[in-house]
């Protein structure tokens, strides 16, 4: 949903706030000697070929015994927003040690993942499910960088989780390729940072006495409005300007149809939709800007593991 510590920062950077969403992705795991994931999309191949070897050399540290076969359904395309690049790589190293029944602790799982260098949301949202807020990670000399171009170490350390109470979210990405990760995402990261203090001390209290606050109240008015208060918010609005001329124009079209609790989820170009709009309306606005529309249910519970 949105970062915070971008600035400067004396004691924590980064640090951010988000919900978990069931997608309906699936990930069926078989014992084969080797390593393999299959995929039905081609834009997952890059992931998935990383993957692979990363599961590998998880296996030859842990001494496993046991390869693992891993097919993908229901797949949605990466770098949309909803963070499936982090679900994949947690439910595959998971698949991985449960197959080789190696008991593991959560905490070992995520740092195995070698994901939350930026966001800590995915991460733990991947286990409880719901709305959390992490505080990011000990405040250091480097830039701030994208996950993908940072190693964590450490985990960000969470600060509150609650169940999401609203409904179902409305999801709408683009259908064409979106070039708001690899080389694009970190040169954005290298210069917008860092934000001024003041900035980033609004998005704090905006993330923590209005958005938190609201969902912890069950206020669902006031959860509303607090989202449209974090798209006010510096981080968030270069994010946005970023996305491009296509997401200025789909946000500006929903506010114009007065629809409440929207925005833009992490980099985009995904949007979310909380409350219920005109479909009639919204059709239009889909037709409009080639969008692709799903509904997608609020996950409160984190992963499930099911046996064969």
């Amino acid at each position: 949903m949105n970062l915070i510590a971008m600035h400067e920062c004396d004691f924590r950077r980064n640090g951010g706030l988000g919900f978990s969403v069931d997608t309906g992705l699936v990930l069926y795991a078989e014992k084969i000697e080797r390593i393999k994931i299959d995929s039905t999309l081609p834009a997952l191949k890059s992931l998935t070929d990383r993957l692979e070897k990363q599961l590998l050399n998880i296996k030859n540290e842990l001494k496993l015994n046991l390869g693992v076969h891993i097919t993908l359904a229901n797949e949605l395309p990466p770098h949309i927003g909803l963070g499936s690049g982090t679900s994949i790589t947690l439910a595959a190293i998971e698949a991985l040690l449960l197959i080789n029944e190696y008991d593991y602790s959560v905490r070992e799982l995520q740092k195995f993942s070698g994901r939350g260098g930026t966001s800590g949301v995915g991460i733990h949202s991947y286990f409880c499910g719901g709305f959390v807020c992490d505080l990011g990670v000990k405040a250091n000399s480097e830039a701030h960088l994208p996950s993908s171009h940072t190693v964590p170490n450490e985990i960000p350390s969470l600060l509150f989780r609650n169940d999401y109470p609203f409904g179902n979210i409305i999801y709408l990405y683009p259908k064409h390729e979106h070039k708001n990760h690899g080389v694009e995402e970190y040169n954005f990261f290298l210069d917008s940072t860092p934000i001024s203090d003041i900035e980033a001390y609004k998005a704090c209290y905006s993330s923590i006495f209005e958005v938190t606050a609201s969902l912890v109240d069950s206020d669902q008015q006031s959860f509303f409005r607090a989202i449209e208060k974090i798209k006010e918010t510096k981080w968030k609005t270069l994010e946005v300007e970023h996305s491009g001329t296509i997401s200025l124009r789909i946000l500006s079209e929903l506010e114009h149809l007065n629809i409440a609790g929207f925005g833009m989820s992490s980099m985009g170009p995904g949007i979310f939709i909380l409350s219920e709009p005109d479909q009639q309306k919204l059709c239009k606005t889909v037709k409009k800007f080639n969008l692709t529309m799903t509904t997608l249910l609020p996950n409160n519970r984190g992963r499930t593991i099911n046996y064969a």
